[in-house]
């Protein structure tokens, strides 16, 4: 199946035409606008990486100020910088203009602060307030049992079509030679939570993986024990307080912690290049919750953070049992004295993924000292790393410099200085064994409606930091040295350009490429938002690397250049408040030297309907694909229920179709359905190995029940 570009352009201009001349400014405004800007978020940073990201502790925390707004009026800027969708630019300039002139009486005043546009507002706008006095309920013993909010959710997906991990007959030898999954093919979620305001939360999450076991086998109760951590194949727990005194902040089971610009120490989730070029300091999160069901990105122990007058103290501790693969073990213990490499999956579907489960224990230790006044943040970052068994990796010709041994300490010191327009920042931070990372950066308003930002880092082939995670281009914190340069303006009221160039280089060879190499990627962008109906934006990105290249015959390789593109177009329109549509048009393109890859087309369509009186929505989409290789794929969101978000990569030719639909049954109970099919037009297999579909096509169904109260 080939899609005719040339058919499909001018029908969306012509949509285009019919909507510019629209020019409603109703007071409806573009709701599913906010998602939508999630949705783009997070399939732009999909495309930067082939690893698998649970994406569910931002989502959690945006969808907490969707419940708990935030009252800008009387947000500090630690407040605004959590909040995490407005950069630093935009923070100073919100401060500034309420200490000069007073509280906002509405929400769109911020159109005449420096930094603020319509696009900027129309995104933030679900999960902002605007009031005259400060709302906020104070913790007691009878609020915590009336105005807290407490969540109940049931998740179950399965894929319909059987993989050859589930075919019958499954024999014991099978199984035992893991060719086989252990368990059935639903993915089991449940979680409850917590919150008041943003002062307490607690809650637990139980989750089994499709082909893991469930209440039977590795996971099954023994008869007479209190072993609760059985049933679901992964447990996850957490307790987390925010007060206004010497205990800032106390956290108990599994959290995340992130420390200046992430060089020294940054546990969980952490992005560099997106659509928001600005976007490129990392805000201060210091200590979190962890509500993801990823098994890996998180810590577990204790943490807190103790304020008196400009200085914060951050202690922690965690020990986490992390899975990996041994390849010696003590003859008395039995337990593992050598591995070579950690698990980032969490999935334990086979004998032999069981094998990997939790058998390396991991233990960390440290703090984090600042100094924050106003416009000044200074802070001094140091922990240990201890591992149960010597981390003994496989020698590759690139890996000479990566961490070995069983311990590691790591000490790093960040700032952040706004004076003006400018605000620096950075991170300086070394390693046990003498390897430095060093990052720096501005941001800066030129003037009411142009802002850049400048960001310089180098990182030391042999810096070693497991749990770093700073600004780069590369998979790791190290062997990389490169300058970003983002640029933003707001051309007219209702129009912002945007983008950025990034040049980078690898001092060190890196997987794939057996020498030093050196690439650059660049991004631009127009945003047109004219009115509270309409929002569309046209983005244009390239970026190009080296790959190695050679043959079998002559064994020679070589570096050579490796170019991928894509075009991109979306656009969302609000008919009413019960209907809403969504259109998107990609085309990549790929390139090894002089030579073309392939070509990739994506065009898709949603409709979202919103049917108030019966408490109902359904979100539809349709979308056709054609991408001749895997470097040309495009990737979509899956427009999934709250608990089950993922950007599959779309390969090859077909077809998508996406229906959900949301029902609020009852007060504080809300259900939702998904189905999502993918049909291939030119395979006749789905996948490999045990996920191995024999036939072209893919059918998803997911369910959840959620219970407010």
């Amino acid at each position: 199946m080939k899609i005719n570009l040339l058919n499909v352009i001018p029908a969306m201009g012509l949509i285009i035409l019919i909507l510019f001349s629209n020019r409603s400014y109703s007071q409806d405004t573009l709701g599913n606008n906010a998602d939508y800007f999630i949705q783009d978020k997070i399939e732009t940073i999909a495309e930067q990486t082939d690893n698998y990201i649970d994406f569910s502790t931002m989502i959690d925390h945006l969808n907490n100020y969707k419940d708990h707004p935030l009252n800008i009026n009387f947000a500090s800027r630690e407040q605004l910088q959590e909040f995490g969708l407005l950069n630093e630019v935009q923070i100073t300039s919100l401060l500034n203009h309420i200490r000069q002139f007073g509280k906002l009486i509405e929400v769109y005043e911020l159109q005449s602060i420096d930094g603020f546009n319509y696009e900027t507002i129309e995104r933030i706008l679900p999960f902002i307030v605007v009031q005259a006095s400060d709302n906020t309920v104070p913790l007691s013993f009878k609020n915590f049992f009336t105005k807290g909010k407490q969540e109940l959710d049931f998740l179950a997906t399965k894929t319909l079509e059987p993989s050859v991990g589930y075919a019958q007959p499954i024999t014991q030898s099978e199984l035992l030679a893991s060719k086989k999954y252990l368990g059935s093919p639903y993915l089991i979620l449940m979680k409850y939570k917590y919150t008041f305001s943003d002062q307490l939360s607690f809650g637990f999450t139980g989750k089994k993986d499709a082909g893991a076991e469930f209440f039977q086998g590795s996971n099954a109760i023994p008869k007479h024990t209190l072993q609760f951590y059985k049933g679901f194949d992964y447990y996850s727990a957490h307790l987390l307080y925010k007060g206004k005194g010497f205990i800032k902040t106390l956290a108990i089971g599994d959290y995340q912690l992130g420390f200046g610009q992430g060089l020294c120490l940054s546990s969980g989730l952490s992005f560099s290049k997106t659509g928001d070029v600005l976007g490129i300091k990392k805000m201060s999160r210091d200590l979190i919750a962890n509500t993801s069901s990823n098994a890996n990105a998180f810590m577990r122990g204790y943490a807190a953070t103790f304020a008196y007058k400009h200085f914060e103290f951050t202690p922690f501790y965690s020990y986490h049992k992390l899975d990996g693969i041994a390849t010696s073990v003590d003859s008395l213990t039995q337990d593992p004295s050598v591995f070579s490499s950690l698990g980032t999956s969490g999935y334990h579907r086979t004998y032999k993924e069981l094998s990997q489960k939790q058998i390396i224990g991991e233990a960390m230790y440290g703090g984090h000292l600042a100094y924050n006044i106003d416009k000044l943040n200074i802070g001094i970052t140091s922990y240990h790393t201890q591992f149960d068994a010597d981390y003994i990796r496989k020698p590759k010709y690139y890996n000479q410099f990566d961490f070995s041994g069983r311990s590691n300490n790591n000490i790093g010191l960040d700032y952040s200085y706004i004076i003006k327009n400018y605000n620096f920042f950075g991170e300086v931070a070394r390693s046990a064994n003498a390897g430095m990372a060093y990052l720096s950066g501005v941001l800066l308003s030129v003037d009411s409606r142009t802002s850049i930002a400048i960001l310089y880092r180098n990182y030391a082939k042999d810096y070693q930091a497991l749990q770093s995670n700073g600004f780069k281009d590369g998979t790791s914190t190290s062997n990389e040295e490169g300058t970003y340069i983002g640029l933003t303006s707001n051309l007219t009221k209702f129009l912002v350009f945007s983008a950025y160039y990034d040049q980078f280089y690898f001092p060190w060879l890196h997987y794939e490429c057996t020498a030093p190499s050196h690439g650059t990627e660049y991004l631009v962008q127009l945003a047109y938002t004219p009115n509270k109906k309409l929002a569309m934006n046209i983005r244009f990105k390239e970026s190009n690397k080296q790959t190695l290249q050679g043959n079998m015959i002559i064994p020679i390789y070589y570096l050579i250049g490796f170019m991928q593109n894509s075009l991109q177009f979306n656009l969302q329109y609000k008919f009413s408040n019960a209907l809403s549509v969504a259109e998107k048009v990609v085309i990549t393109q790929s390139q090894i030297g002089h030579y073309p890859q392939g070509n990739g087309y994506l065009l898709s369509q949603d409709v979202i309907l919103k049917i108030q009186k019966s408490k109902l929505s359904i979100v539809f989409r349709y979308a056709l694909f054609d991408c001749n290789n895997y470097y040309s794929r495009v990737f979509v969101s899956g427009g999934d229920i709250p608990n089950s978000f993922s950007i599959p990569s779309l390969n090859n030719q077909g077809s998508l179709t996406n229906l959900m639909i949301q029902y609020h049954l009852i007060k504080g109970v809300s259900i939702w359905l998904r189905m999502a099919q993918t049909v291939y037009t030119n395979v006749a297999t789905i996948s490999s190995g045990l996920d191995l579909i024999n036939g072209n096509t893919k059918t998803d169904v997911s369910a959840e029940v959620r219970i407010s109260f």
